[in-house]
Protein backbone atom coordinates (compact mmCIF):
# COMPACT_ATOMS: atom_id res chain seq x y z
CA UNK A 1 0.00 0.00 0.00
CA UNK A 2 0.88 3.54 -0.87
CA UNK A 3 1.63 5.95 1.82
CA UNK A 4 0.00 9.47 1.31
CA UNK A 5 3.45 12.03 2.20
CA UNK A 6 1.95 15.78 2.55
CA UNK A 7 4.62 18.42 2.70
CA UNK A 8 4.58 22.28 3.37
CA UNK A 9 3.83 23.55 -0.04
CA UNK A 10 6.04 26.19 -1.65
CA UNK A 11 4.02 29.05 -3.45
CA UNK A 12 3.23 28.50 -7.68
CA UNK A 13 6.45 28.76 -9.42
CA UNK A 14 7.91 31.74 -12.49
CA UNK A 15 4.92 32.41 -15.07
CA UNK A 16 6.06 33.38 -18.24
CA UNK A 17 2.46 34.64 -19.31
CA UNK A 18 1.17 31.85 -21.60
CA UNK A 19 -0.69 30.01 -19.16
CA UNK A 20 1.17 26.71 -19.24
CA UNK A 21 2.33 24.30 -16.34
CA UNK A 22 5.53 23.23 -16.78
CA UNK A 23 6.04 20.29 -14.97
CA UNK A 24 9.60 18.05 -14.04
CA UNK A 25 9.29 14.70 -13.14
CA UNK A 26 12.16 12.79 -11.13
CA UNK A 27 13.00 9.35 -12.48
CA UNK A 28 10.64 7.92 -9.14
CA UNK A 29 7.53 9.78 -10.61
CA UNK A 30 7.89 8.82 -14.42
CA UNK A 31 8.21 5.42 -12.96
CA UNK A 32 5.01 5.80 -10.91
CA UNK A 33 3.47 6.54 -13.80
CA UNK A 34 3.60 2.88 -14.74
CA UNK A 35 3.97 1.18 -11.09
CA UNK A 36 0.96 3.23 -9.31
CA UNK A 37 -2.56 2.58 -8.88
CA UNK A 38 -3.87 5.55 -10.63
CA UNK A 39 -0.71 5.82 -13.20
CA UNK A 40 -3.16 4.81 -16.41
CA UNK A 41 -5.63 7.78 -15.56
CA UNK A 42 -2.86 10.29 -14.74
CA UNK A 43 -1.20 8.88 -18.11
CA UNK A 44 -4.58 9.22 -20.00
CA UNK A 45 -5.41 12.83 -18.74
CA UNK A 46 -1.73 13.98 -18.84
CA UNK A 47 -1.19 12.88 -22.40
CA UNK A 48 -4.34 15.31 -23.04
CA UNK A 49 -3.13 18.27 -21.39
CA UNK A 50 -0.11 18.34 -23.18
CA UNK A 51 -2.12 18.22 -26.26
CA UNK A 52 -4.15 20.79 -25.64
CA UNK A 53 -1.40 23.25 -24.56
CA UNK A 54 -1.82 23.54 -20.82
CA UNK A 55 1.03 21.21 -19.34
CA UNK A 56 4.65 21.31 -20.54
CA UNK A 57 6.59 17.83 -19.44
CA UNK A 58 10.55 18.71 -19.51
CA UNK A 59 13.00 16.41 -20.09
CA UNK A 60 16.66 16.80 -18.94
CA UNK A 61 20.08 15.22 -19.75
CA UNK A 62 20.25 13.92 -16.19
CA UNK A 63 16.67 12.02 -16.56
CA UNK A 64 18.65 10.77 -20.05
CA UNK A 65 20.97 9.40 -18.47
CA UNK A 66 19.53 7.52 -15.25
CA UNK A 67 16.97 5.74 -18.19
CA UNK A 68 19.51 5.18 -20.48
CA UNK A 69 20.74 3.06 -17.63
CA UNK A 70 17.66 1.01 -16.78
CA UNK A 71 17.57 -1.34 -19.91
CA UNK A 72 17.40 -4.23 -17.26
CA UNK A 73 14.21 -3.03 -16.36
CA UNK A 74 10.76 -4.60 -18.19
CA UNK A 75 9.25 -1.39 -18.05
CA UNK A 76 11.95 0.86 -19.77
CA UNK A 77 11.00 1.22 -23.25
CA UNK A 78 7.52 1.97 -22.14
CA UNK A 79 9.33 4.81 -19.41
CA UNK A 80 11.31 5.80 -23.10
CA UNK A 81 8.03 5.79 -25.34
CA UNK A 82 5.90 8.03 -22.68
CA UNK A 83 8.32 10.55 -21.72
CA UNK A 84 9.25 10.77 -25.50
CA UNK A 85 5.80 11.52 -26.24
CA UNK A 86 5.40 13.98 -23.60
CA UNK A 87 8.56 16.11 -23.83
CA UNK A 88 7.61 16.25 -27.52
CA UNK A 89 11.19 15.06 -27.93
CA UNK A 90 12.74 18.43 -26.61
CA UNK A 91 15.08 18.24 -24.16
CA UNK A 92 16.09 20.90 -21.85
CA UNK A 93 20.00 22.43 -22.22
CA UNK A 94 22.61 20.71 -19.87
CA UNK A 95 24.04 22.98 -16.58
CA UNK A 96 27.00 24.71 -18.17
CA UNK A 97 25.26 25.57 -21.60
CA UNK A 98 22.21 27.22 -19.57
CA UNK A 99 24.25 29.33 -16.77
CA UNK A 100 26.55 30.16 -20.50
CA UNK A 101 23.19 31.96 -22.17
CA UNK A 102 21.68 32.83 -18.71
CA UNK A 103 24.63 35.16 -18.42
CA UNK A 104 24.14 36.69 -22.05
CA UNK A 105 20.34 37.19 -21.84
CA UNK A 106 19.02 36.22 -18.38
CA UNK A 107 15.86 34.02 -17.28
CA UNK A 108 16.03 32.35 -21.07
CA UNK A 109 12.95 31.43 -23.57
CA UNK A 110 11.47 28.58 -24.17
CA UNK A 111 12.84 28.24 -27.09
CA UNK A 112 16.68 29.01 -25.70
CA UNK A 113 16.19 26.92 -22.59
CA UNK A 114 15.51 23.81 -24.77
CA UNK A 115 17.72 22.14 -27.55
CA UNK A 116 16.61 22.24 -30.88
CA UNK A 117 14.92 18.81 -32.14
CA UNK A 118 17.69 18.24 -34.37
CA UNK A 119 20.36 19.04 -31.58
CA UNK A 120 17.82 16.92 -28.88
CA UNK A 121 17.45 13.87 -31.97
CA UNK A 122 20.90 12.00 -31.24
CA UNK A 123 20.97 12.26 -27.45
CA UNK A 124 17.55 10.87 -27.24
CA UNK A 125 18.54 8.09 -29.65
CA UNK A 126 21.16 7.49 -26.88
CA UNK A 127 18.12 5.58 -25.04
CA UNK A 128 18.42 2.15 -26.84
CA UNK A 129 22.11 2.05 -26.75
CA UNK A 130 22.78 -0.94 -24.54
CA UNK A 131 26.63 -0.17 -24.87
CA UNK A 132 26.17 3.40 -23.47
CA UNK A 133 23.67 2.34 -20.99
CA UNK A 134 26.08 -0.45 -19.22
CA UNK A 135 28.78 2.66 -19.38
CA UNK A 136 26.90 4.60 -17.88
CA UNK A 137 26.01 2.40 -15.03
CA UNK A 138 29.72 1.78 -14.33
CA UNK A 139 30.16 5.63 -13.90
CA UNK A 140 26.98 6.71 -12.35
CA UNK A 141 28.35 4.12 -9.76
CA UNK A 142 31.99 5.92 -9.93
CA UNK A 143 30.54 9.23 -9.42
CA UNK A 144 28.51 7.84 -6.44
CA UNK A 145 31.28 6.06 -4.53
CA UNK A 146 33.71 9.23 -5.08
CA UNK A 147 30.83 11.55 -3.95
CA UNK A 148 30.30 9.90 -0.76
CA UNK A 149 34.12 8.97 0.36
CA UNK A 150 34.83 12.90 -0.38
CA UNK A 151 31.72 13.80 1.35
CA UNK A 152 32.99 11.55 4.69
CA UNK A 153 36.48 13.39 4.61
CA UNK A 154 35.18 16.44 4.21
CA UNK A 155 33.00 16.32 7.44
CA UNK A 156 35.18 14.67 9.48
CA UNK A 157 37.57 17.39 8.21
CA UNK A 158 35.25 20.04 8.99
CA UNK A 159 34.09 18.83 12.65
CA UNK A 160 37.96 17.81 13.77
CA UNK A 161 38.69 21.83 12.44
CA UNK A 162 39.14 25.19 15.03
CA UNK A 163 37.11 26.78 12.98
CA UNK A 164 33.79 24.26 13.34
CA UNK A 165 32.78 26.98 16.48
CA UNK A 166 32.14 29.05 12.91
CA UNK A 167 29.33 27.24 11.86
CA UNK A 168 26.76 28.59 14.36
CA UNK A 169 27.49 31.95 13.10
CA UNK A 170 26.97 30.72 9.21
CA UNK A 171 23.51 28.85 10.50
CA UNK A 172 22.51 32.39 11.55
CA UNK A 173 23.33 33.94 8.74
CA UNK A 174 21.52 31.42 6.37
CA UNK A 175 18.29 31.19 8.62
CA UNK A 176 18.08 35.40 8.64
CA UNK A 177 19.17 36.03 5.02
CA UNK A 178 19.81 33.28 2.87
CA UNK A 179 19.82 35.17 -0.39
CA UNK A 180 22.63 37.01 0.96
CA UNK A 181 24.42 33.33 0.99
CA UNK A 182 23.37 32.27 -1.74
CA UNK A 183 24.17 35.31 -3.73
CA UNK A 184 27.77 34.90 -2.54
CA UNK A 185 28.30 31.81 -3.58
CA UNK A 186 26.27 31.53 -6.51
CA UNK A 187 29.02 34.04 -7.66
CA UNK A 188 31.86 31.40 -6.93
CA UNK A 189 29.90 29.21 -9.12
CA UNK A 190 29.47 31.58 -12.27
CA UNK A 191 33.02 32.18 -12.01
CA UNK A 192 34.14 28.36 -11.98
CA UNK A 193 31.62 28.34 -15.27
CA UNK A 194 32.83 31.35 -16.88
CA UNK A 195 36.80 30.19 -16.07
CA UNK A 196 36.09 26.75 -17.43
CA UNK A 197 34.21 27.88 -20.80
CA UNK A 198 36.62 31.40 -21.29
CA UNK A 199 38.72 32.03 -18.96
CA UNK A 200 36.89 34.85 -17.50
CA UNK A 201 35.21 35.76 -14.16
CA UNK A 202 32.56 37.79 -12.97
CA UNK A 203 33.44 41.45 -12.17
CA UNK A 204 32.52 41.27 -8.85
CA UNK A 205 32.45 45.62 -8.66
CA UNK A 206 29.20 45.79 -10.63
CA UNK A 207 26.07 45.43 -9.22
CA UNK A 208 24.86 42.09 -10.94
CA UNK A 209 21.81 40.51 -9.55
CA UNK A 210 22.46 36.63 -9.91
CA UNK A 211 18.86 35.26 -9.83
CA UNK A 212 18.94 36.58 -13.67
CA UNK A 213 21.36 32.62 -13.69
CA UNK A 214 18.18 30.78 -12.41
CA UNK A 215 19.97 27.68 -13.24
CA UNK A 216 23.60 28.10 -10.85
CA UNK A 217 20.82 30.08 -8.06
CA UNK A 218 18.67 27.05 -7.70
CA UNK A 219 21.33 24.65 -7.57
CA UNK A 220 23.44 26.74 -5.41
CA UNK A 221 20.18 26.99 -3.33
CA UNK A 222 20.07 23.60 -2.99
CA UNK A 223 23.62 22.82 -2.22
CA UNK A 224 23.37 25.62 0.61
CA UNK A 225 20.16 24.57 2.06
CA UNK A 226 21.45 20.93 1.86
CA UNK A 227 24.41 21.48 4.52
CA UNK A 228 22.20 23.54 6.01
CA UNK A 229 20.22 20.61 7.06
CA UNK A 230 23.32 17.86 7.19
CA UNK A 231 24.82 19.62 10.04
CA UNK A 232 22.09 19.05 11.95
CA UNK A 233 21.01 15.76 11.09
CA UNK A 234 17.97 16.69 9.63
CA UNK A 235 18.03 14.60 6.38
CA UNK A 236 21.59 11.93 6.06
CA UNK A 237 24.12 11.42 3.36
CA UNK A 238 23.16 9.65 0.03
CA UNK A 239 24.54 8.77 -2.73
CA UNK A 240 21.83 10.02 -4.79
CA UNK A 241 23.04 13.13 -3.27
CA UNK A 242 25.76 14.13 -5.96
CA UNK A 243 22.59 13.94 -8.57
CA UNK A 244 20.10 16.15 -7.00
CA UNK A 245 21.95 19.51 -7.01
CA UNK A 246 21.85 19.37 -10.55
CA UNK A 247 17.95 18.01 -10.79
CA UNK A 248 17.27 21.09 -8.45
CA UNK A 249 19.25 23.37 -11.20
CA UNK A 250 17.05 21.96 -13.94
CA UNK A 251 13.75 23.13 -11.80
CA UNK A 252 14.53 26.74 -12.38
CA UNK A 253 12.19 26.41 -15.31
CA UNK A 254 9.49 24.39 -14.19
CA UNK A 255 6.63 25.66 -12.66
CA UNK A 256 6.59 22.18 -10.19
CA UNK A 257 8.64 19.72 -9.28
CA UNK A 258 6.93 16.32 -8.76
CA UNK A 259 8.97 13.55 -6.12
CA UNK A 260 8.32 11.66 -2.91
CA UNK A 261 11.73 11.47 -1.93
CA UNK A 262 11.45 12.99 1.50
CA UNK A 263 14.78 14.05 1.99
CA UNK A 264 14.55 15.69 -1.25
CA UNK A 265 11.71 17.72 -0.37
CA UNK A 266 13.35 19.25 2.93
CA UNK A 267 15.88 20.39 1.27
CA UNK A 268 13.74 21.84 -1.66
CA UNK A 269 11.63 23.70 0.95
CA UNK A 270 14.83 24.96 2.93
CA UNK A 271 16.32 26.91 -0.52
CA UNK A 272 13.47 29.48 0.26
CA UNK A 273 12.73 29.81 -2.92
CA UNK A 274 9.23 30.76 -3.53
CA UNK A 275 9.22 30.32 -7.75
CA UNK A 276 8.68 26.05 -7.86
CA UNK A 277 6.05 24.39 -6.60
CA UNK A 278 7.32 20.95 -4.58
CA UNK A 279 4.30 18.08 -4.92
CA UNK A 280 4.33 14.50 -4.30
CA UNK A 281 3.69 11.93 -7.06
CA UNK A 282 -0.68 11.61 -5.52
CA UNK A 283 -0.85 15.01 -4.76
CA UNK A 284 -0.32 15.85 -8.06
CA UNK A 285 -1.68 13.13 -9.93
CA UNK A 286 -4.96 14.84 -7.87
CA UNK A 287 -4.29 17.93 -9.86
CA UNK A 288 -3.73 16.21 -12.87
CA UNK A 289 -6.80 14.32 -13.29
CA UNK A 290 -8.75 17.21 -11.43
CA UNK A 291 -7.07 19.66 -14.71
CA UNK A 292 -8.53 17.18 -16.86
CA UNK A 293 -11.95 16.70 -15.98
Amino acid sequence: MRCRLVYPQLPMGWDPGDGVIRVLLDNNAINDLYRSRIGPSVRHALRRLVKIGRYEVLFTISQLTELTGLHSDPQHARLVREIKTLSGERLLQVYPHRIRDELRFGRLSRGRALYSRREAAPLIASLHDRSLAAREEVQATTVKMAFVTREKKARLAVREAPEFTAWPKWKKHWDTNRDDVISNWTADEVDRQLDAAFGVRLDRGRAFDLRRIPTAWYATAFLLARIRLLTDGTVGLRESDVFDREHFGDAAYADLLVTSDRAFVKVAYETGIDRLRVVTFDQWAAEVLAVAR
